[in-house]
Parts: structure tokens; C-alpha cells; sequence
């Protein structure tokens, strides 16, 4: 026959030796915290000289010796509630906390796990701050520097497309026809005589315009070609940017630039422009939310812990305002794309996605305001 060992009963002795341990950590732990009411109290200048008595004091070494009696613990108890009081905002577990990071070492060993657990979490969010604002940089850096391969890009193909068309205005070649005449024929013979004071044959007008126009020619051919060449050179660095190494020869290269409809490598241009999509419309709004949520975070909490009222509970709800924050910045990117006021596309979705991320109930009291007026009850929308 087996005992269950939940009959047995506990002798009372056992049992009023646990509760006189547990009585015994609990005044250790008050007292720990009296005394940081009564510092911080006193470093503020609020320290309430109806508490503060001899009195009280005496107490409080007696409370740290652990030689209370019942009358004496009474006035200890109530004492530390008014000054609790009196301190708000400010708490007690706050002001231990910001000590413990100074270095002091708590009383008892649960609360210094919970400590430790705050500031593991504290410091998982500096790593997803940290993260999330390099890849935001590294996207912005991307779309920046693509964005600029093609603004150049177009600018080359329109002077390509004037010049070829004999419009050269505006371009490189502007002024190049009538300096390249007068650079040739600067010292010739104006008049069209055929031959000087010797007898020796000297070239006429037509002569120096020909050759005026040879030099231009070649000056037309060899713009193209270099404009040809830079736009070459533009549409390979958005191939290494698309992680297409490929290369091309020189003959390939100018036998696809004859055989192109347009100087510019549309098929390049088409992906660079779809990736730069994809990456502004939602990798870069998730990321830059995530920076935003994470952002209020730090300053939330170093704000509060300066101030003495920072609750420990408030890292487990960390990791619901971080989802919530990323959801939102995909929300975002959904408006901005459907926006046909103009409203929210006059932000650009990355700085929008930051408020949001930094401030998400403004978010998410819209959204409420929006199924409320759908006809949904507040305890759906909430």
C-alpha cells in the first residue's frame, strides 16, 4: 500500500518556520526599498518631514537588524506605504533597477534574475534596432545609387537621341560644327584664290569646308560613341547591383547596341525598376518600422528608468509592439499604393512606415475608427 504524499499532513512547526523566513525576506526586501524612497526622496527635496521622524528612522535600523516587535513593524508598514506613495510616479522597483544597473546588487536572487532577464530583452532590442537601421541605410544606399544609374542613363539617351537625330542643342556637341570650321579654316585662304605669290597652289573655300566637315564628323561619331560607352558602363554597374555578373565583348556590345531600339538596355532597366519597386514599397516600410518601433522603445525605457518609473513587466509586451509595428509598416505600403488623394503618397511610404512604427496606436485607432463605421461593435473593433 502506497502513502499519497499529498496526506502527510506538515507540522506546524514547519509551517511557522516558513512563514517566519518568508516574514523575514519581506521586511529584508522593504527595507531595501525604504531606503531608496527615502534617498531618492531626499535628493528631490520632497521628502515629507511627517515620515521622516527619529522615530521612523530608529525603525528602519531595527527593520535592517531584523529586530522588529509587532507594534514596531506596524509603524515600519505603514510608514513605507506613505512614502511609496509620496513618491509617485516613481516606484520603488524602478529606482532598484536603475541601481542595479549602476552596479548595486539586489537583495534577493528572483529579483535579480528578473534583472538580468530585463536587460537580456533591453538588449535583444538594441540588436533589432541596430539591425534594422543599417539595412535601412543599405536600402536607401541601393535605391539611391540605382535611381541615379538611371537618371544618367536617361540623360545619355536623350543626348544620344538628339544628336543622332542632328539636334545638337543642348548637348555636347553644341558649337562644335561652327568651332570646328573656324578652327580649320582660321588661317586659310577666304578669297578662293588657287595659287600664292610663288606660284604655289593654296585650297579654296570648298577645300576648308570639306575638311570642316570630316572634322566634325568624326567629332559627331566619336560623341556617340562615347555616350554609348557611358551608358554601357551605367547599365553593367546595374547588373552587378542585380547580381548579374555576365560580361560582354566590344563587338557584342556594339552589335546590341545596333540591333537595340534604344541606346539604354531596357530589359536591365525594366528589373532595376521592379526591384527598386519591391524594395520601396515593402522591404524598406518593414525595416524602417521596425527601426521606428524599436526607437520609441529605447527611448521609452531609458526615459523611464532615468525617472524612477520603469515597471519591469513592460519588456514582456515588447515583442506584441514589435509584431504589431512591422504589420503596420506592410499596412502602409498597401495605403500608399491605393492612395488616389495624394494624402499619404505625399510621404514617402519608408517615412511614413517610421511614424507608424514609432507611434503604432495612431495606426491601429484609424483602422478601429474604419470597422467601427463599417457598423462593427466596439467589442469586435477593440
Amino acid at each position: 500500500m502506497t502513502t499519497n504524499p499529498k496526506s502527510i499532513p506538515v507540522p506546524s512547526s514547519q509551517l511557522a518556520s516558513s512563514a517566519h523566513e518568508d516574514n523575514k525576506s519581506n521586511l529584508a526586501l522593504a527595507y531595501q526599498g525604504a531606503i531608496e524612497l527615502v534617498s531618492f526622496l531626499s535628493s528631490e527635496g520632497t521628502l515629507p518631514s511627517a515620515i521622516a521622524t527619529a522615530e521612523f528612522f530608529d525603525i528602519l535600523e531595527k527593520a535592517r537588524l531584523q529586530k522588529l516587535t509587532s507594534d514596531e513593524e506596524f509603524i515600519f508598514w505603514n510608514g513605507y506605504s506613505k512614502l511609496a506613495e509620496h513618491a509617485k510616479p516613481t516606484q520603488v522597483e524602478a529606482l532598484q533597477f536603475r541601481n542595479y544597473m549602476l552596479g548595486r546588487k539586489p537583495v534577493a536572487a528572483t529579483t535579480e534574475e528578473r534583472y538580468r532577464r530585463n536587460l537580456k530583452s533591453m538588449a535583444r532590442i538594441r540588436v533589432y534596432s541596430l539591425l534594422s537601421f543599417v539595412l535601412t541605410l543599405l536600402f536607401l544606399t541601393y535605391l539611391s545609387l540605382t535611381g541615379g544609374y538611371m537618371q544618367r542613363t536617361d540623360e545619355l539617351a536623350q543626348e544620344y537621341r538628339l544628336i543622332a537625330s542632328g539636334i545638337y542643342n543642348g548637348t555636347r556637341l553644341e558649337g562644335l560644327q561652327e568651332q570646328g570650321f573656324r578652327t580649320v579654316i582660321q588661317d586659310g585662304n577666304l578669297s578662293g584664290s588657287e595659287g600664292d605669290d610663288a606660284g604655289n597652289a593654296v585650297p579654296g573655300r570648298e577645300d576648308f569646308q570639306n575638311q570642316g566637315n570630316a572634322y566634325f564628323r568624326a567629332q559627331l561619331t566619336s560623341a556617340l560613341s562615347e555616350i554609348a560607352s557611358l551608358v554601357e558602363n551605367n547599365t553593367n554597374a546595374l547588373k552587378y547591383l542585380q547580381l548579374d555578373f555576365s560580361q560582354f565583348s566590344k563587338e557584342e556590345m556594339e552589335s546590341r547596341l545596333i540591333s537595340r531600339f534604344s541606346v539604354k538596355d531596357l530589359k536591365v532597366e525594366s528589373s532595376q525598376r521592379s526591384i527598386n519597386q519591391l524594395v520601396s514599397s515593402y522591404f524598406l516600410p518593414v525595416f524602417t518600422s521596425l527601426l521606428g518601433v524599436t526607437v520609441f522603445i529605447l527611448r521609452r525605457t531609458s526615459t523611464s528608468i532615468n525617472s524612477g518609473q520603469y515597471r519591469l513587466h513592460e519588456s514582456g509586451t515588447y515583442s506584441y509592439r514589435i509584431t504589431l509595428g512591422i504589420v503596420g509598416g506592410i499596412v502602409i505600403s498597401w495605403f500608399s499604393a491605393n492612395d488616389s488623394t495624394g494624402v499619404v503618397s505625399s510621404i514617402t511610404p519608408a517615412a511614413l512606415a517610421f511614424v507608424v512604427g514609432y507611434s503604432i496606436e495612431v495606426l491601429y485607432n484609424v483602422l478601429d475608427s474604419i470597422v467601427k463605421a463599417l457598423g462593427a461593435s466596439d467589442e469586435t473593433s477593440a
